[in-house]
């Protein structure tokens, strides 16, 4: 069986690990296919919306500006030295002190850390919470980053809108990424 996808009046035909786009005519000499319904026997058929580039180029040009936002983030988290005021680093489930009795044990920890004891040693509590927003809010960012990229990839990928070409560049793009979580989790 061979994937036949319809989007417009071109068509994707997969043959050996090879993709490429042919206009319908050179696909199907005997009839044009306009439709799912139209397509011969023995073909694997899916619909690509004909907008779907639109949308994948949203896609990346929101996952770019989100990722110009984080690199900003980070400078000024960067300028304002409030890198690792979050002395503890969790992917999901990262609570913010609550009450003061919470915001004594998070400064607790941080004095523990070289940067309080080299840097930051006459800091008050509402300095370090202000570099904890800072910090928290970055972290925060790239959670986010990580949602927009990988949702909307796994659903546009699995619904067939991607090409062969475009597949091996976000799997690159999202080795990427899940890379960048592995660093800072150190």
């Amino acid at each position: 069986m061979f994937p036949l996808i319809v989007s417009g009046n071109l068509f994707r035909f997969t043959v050996c690990s090879r993709s490429c786009l042919l206009p319908s005519k050179f696909l199907i000499p005997v009839r044009k296919c306009t439709n799912i319904n139209q397509a011969p026997s023995g073909f694997n058929v899916t619909v690509v919306p004909s907008n779907a580039n639109k949308y994948i180029g949203r896609w990346l040009l929101g996952c770019s500006g989100m990722v110009i936002g984080a690199v900003l983030l980070g400078g000024v988290t960067r300028l304002t030295e409030s890198g690792l005021s979050m002395v503890t680093w969790k992917l999901f489930g990262e609570q913010p002190p609550l009450s003061r009795s919470d915001w004594e044990v998070e400064f607790q920890r941080y004095k523990e850390y070289p940067e309080f004891k080299l840097k930051n040693s006459s800091i008050t509590m509402d300095e370090f919470q202000r570099i904890w927003w800072m910090e928290y809010g970055h972290r925060t960012w790239g959670r986010l980053i990580g949602a927009a990229f990988y949702i909307p990839a796994t659903v546009f990928w699995f619904k067939g809108w991607f090409t062969r070409a475009m597949k091996i560049r976000v799997g690159a793009m999202g080795a990427l990424l899940a890379f960048q979580v592995v660093i800072n989790a150190n």
